[in-house]
């Protein structure tokens, strides 16, 4: 737990420094709309990098994901080298997330300190230290990036640690987990600032209102599930044209000329100010920004997670559930427009990750809206239930042979 410790410990500040550098790059709705050219020239940074340093792009999941299958160790320039393309990426306007790379770069610190640890020691290096450090560096490094620490040690379990049905729980796995977590979020609060990282103060919701969120939400999810894993192919015919990240670049830039809120990281969506007065033409065209632009990330081999888009456009989501219940007329919704945020977002997240307690613990965690947990807890679960019905694909994993096509539940 001591290693665990000092990785999540390193993981997190890494994550911090992720956190500067975007904060010094500044709001993309500010500054990049005014360069077009930021995005394109990000997008060729990307692939040089990714021509040097094998892996360094994408959202750095897979690839962590099988490494932790096979064994197998993971070069630290390969999460550094994606981190510094995913700074250019996400603070010239390409939307992504910082968790998913943040988790590559934690896990490839993991890596080095498994193997610095096993020289010290004289002893061949261990699978099961190697995988264990790895875990407590992802989980440190998300925990350090956005403050989610019980959120970030149950999404690194899920993905990293859990073990199939009928076989022993990895308890000392989980305990370093924490632990890595627990150092991450420690130095966030030392070095960055304690607290929510996108704090809110709303009142409790009913269980039948979060069941209305829940089932908008499910659309969404599998609309943004569907976009992630079919983009690529889609983009792949114009690689012979011109290089994917310059056609991906091309797209950012026009996009954030007409949508500059979704850009980047989302901020101003996360904090509710540009949900709150958009107008709805513009609150349309911020949803289907937010469900296409992640994807355009992906397919042309840019930087960025997909799990800050998922919130994203969780809260465009409960925004607009809240604005159909005021032309409506229906009370409780339309007078809670930030708690209908924050339902939709858990919801999204929940059911496109098919993890419903990482996204409900990292909601909650992220807003620190503690009075909601009931209805996020509710809206998650009906989201995930709708959603699994449809398809096995996740934004984590494509949709198994026999149900490759997505259905929406009738």
């Amino acid at each position: 737990m001591g290693l665990g410790a000092l990785v999540g410990t390193l993981s997190g500040l890494v994550g911090v420094g992720l956190l500067a550098c975007l904060h010094a790059l500044a709001d993309p709705v500010g500054r990049w709309s005014l360069a077009p050219l930021a995005p394109v020239l990000a997008g060729i940074l990307t692939a040089v990098l990714a021509r040097h340093v094998d892996g360094a792009h994408g959202t750095g999941v897979p690839a962590v994901r099988a490494a932790a299958r096979t064994d197998r160790p993971l070069p630290l320039a390969t999460g550094l080298g994606h981190l510094a393309a995913t700074a250019a990426c996400l603070g010239t306007g390409w939307t992504g997330g910082r968790e998913g790379p943040m988790l590559h770069a934690g896990a490839t610190i993991g890596s080095a300190v498994a193997a610095r640890a096993a020289a010290v020691r004289r002893l061949p290096e261990l699978p099961r230290l190697r995988l264990h450090l790895v875990a407590a560096g992802a989980a440190g490094g998300v925990a350090g990036v956005v403050n989610t620490p019980a959120g970030a040690a149950l999404l690194v379990w899920a993905l990293l640690l859990r073990r199939p049905r009928g076989r022993r729980i990895d308890v000392l796995g989980g305990l370093v987990v924490v632990a890595g977590a627990a150092a991450g979020s420690f130095v966030h609060g030392v070095v960055w600032a304690p607290g929510p990282l996108v704090p809110t103060s709303v009142a409790a919701m009913s269980p039948g209102v979060a069941c209305i969120i829940g089932f908008a939400a499910a659309p969404a999810a599998i609309a943004l599930v569907i976009a992630v894993h079919s983009a690529p192919r889609l983009l792949s015919g114009l690689d012979g044209i011109l290089p994917l990240p310059v056609v991906g670049g091309v797209l950012v830039a026009a996009t954030v000329l007409v949508v500059p809120q979704t850009a980047g990281t989302g901020t101003a969506v996360l904090t509710g100010t540009a949900p709150a007065t958009a107008g709805l033409p513009l609150l349309v065209a911020m949803l289907a920004a937010a469900v296409l632009m992640p994807a355009v990330t992906v397919a042309a081999r840019g930087c960025g997670g997909t799990i800050g888009p998922a919130l994203v456009l969780g809260c465009i989501v409960g925004e607009l559930v809240a604005r159909g219940a005021a032309a409506l007329q229906v009370g409780e919704l339309a007078g809670h427009p930030e708690a209908c945020r924050i339902v939709g977002m858990a919801a999204v997240l929940a059911a496109a990750s098919r993890l419903p307690s990482a996204a409900v613990v990292t909601v909650i965690e992220l807003t620190g809206a503690v009075a909601t947990t009931g209805a996020v807890l509710v809206g998650a679960i009906v989201a995930s239930v709708m959603v699994a019905a449809g398809t096995t694909a996740t934004l984590f994993r494509q949709a198994a042979p026999r149900t490759d096509t997505i259905r929406v539940p009738a």
